[in-house]
């Protein structure tokens, strides 16, 4: 497999052509970006960028981030996508949201911190993060008038989940005295803030609450469950589940999540929100049995990759289930799971094994 900048060619030239019908949206467009930095944002530039190498689109992108050139430094390739053009500045700061010069036609709000040690460090700033941060990007979208705002949450906010699929209409269980849910909280606040700004001032605003993930760019380190099996099956095994492995998930390609965002976007009613995940669930032990069928075949020397599983109880819930419906996605957008479970832990593998031969060259 070949890269284009940094994602493999066959997943932009398959989201390329999902999103062949919706063309006459992206020309002559501006986007505004925050959190284009991130995980999914680095998906969503190089998408952009792709799709104007591509088809000639005339797009700009402003990308809000608090350090460009440091992004610059490990993301060298960004520098040579002519559309972008990253603005430094902080979310909740009001006035690095004032420096876009033209009109915008679509806001894509992902900026936010996700990370357990970040939690733990302040959930109080992850939770001011999060609402001013999605306050003011939709003050700035009053003056902007888009044609459409995205702005990415989390199943999160669904609190503790039963056996049922969740659907977008569902309500779980939260503690609301809890300071380590500030995360889930905070998503919370900021989907009933862009409702009001679509109630009070009629903002296109349309919200992707994203589940688990899989794929190039998803941190090996960290709380990752499926990241974490992948590194360990990188280096010989064994793969660790801290847990007891009953914990049931489901994992939804970055690529396929970018098509998702895109037509929640260009195609979903305004005041909406949906699921934006995978409905095929599986368990964690049969998750790491997987990566470690797929890392025997495909790392020769090692001829046998154990699962260790440590039972340590914080870890474990027999009733920790997090998979979405996404019944309304399907029905409303013509959405679906494009990418299996085994091809997309194939491709993360594939992309973390170049970068750590440091090599751009197919596979």
């Amino acid at each position: 497999m070949q890269k284009y900048l940094y994602l493999f060619k066959e997943d932009l030239k398959f989201i390329a052509f999902e999103l062949e019908n919706f063309l006459d949206k992206f020309e002559d467009s501006v986007f505004f970006v925050t959190g284009g930095t991130g995980i999914i944002g680095k998906w969503i530039l190089e998408t952009l960028c792709f799709l104007e190498e591509r088809y000639r689109l005339n797009l700009k992108v402003y990308v809000l981030t608090r350090n460009k050139e440091k992004f610059f430094s490990q993301y060298p390739l960004f520098r040579d996508c002519r559309i972008l053009e990253f603005v430094q500045g902080d979310v909740i700061s009001f006035s690095s949201l004032n420096v876009v010069r033209d009109e915008v036609d679509y806001v894509v709000h992902g900026a936010t911190e996700s990370s357990s040690s970040a939690i733990l460090k302040s959930p109080l700033k992850m939770f001011e993060v999060i609402v001013k941060g999605t306050w003011n990007v939709l003050e700035c979208s009053k003056n902007w008038s888009p044609k459409g705002i995205l702005i990415l949450s989390s199943g999160a906010v669904y609190g503790k989940q039963g056996k049922k699929f969740l659907e977008e209409t569902d309500f779980g269980c939260i503690n609301f005295t809890e300071p380590l849910l500030a995360y889930t909280m905070g998503k919370e606040a900021g989907e009933h803030l862009a409702m009001l700004y679509f109630y009070t001032f009629r903002l296109p605003v349309k919200i992707a609450r994203i589940f688990a993930l899989v794929g190039p760019h998803l941190p090996l380190e960290g709380s990752f469950a499926i990241g974490n099996f992948i590194r360990d099956a990188l280096k010989g095994g064994p793969i660790v589940i801290k847990g007891d492995g009953t914990p049931v998930r489901s994992y939804l390609y970055l690529g396929d999540l970018v098509i998702w965002l895109f037509k929640i976007l260009l195609e979903g009613k305004a005041g909406e929100a949906y699921n934006a995940g995978s409905d095929k669930a599986i368990s964690i032990k049969e998750l790491a049995q997987l990566v470690a069928d797929f890392a025997k075949k495909e790392l020769k020397e090692y001829k046998k990759i154990e699962i260790l599983i440590q039972q340590n109880k914080i870890f474990s819930s027999a009733s920790d289930v997090y998979v979405p419906s996404i019944e309304k996605a399907k029905k409303e957008l013509g959405l679906k799971v494009f990418t299996p479970l085994e091809e997309a832990i194939q491709k993360t593998f594939y992309f973390y094994r170049l970068k750590r031969e440091g090599s751009k060259d197919e596979v």
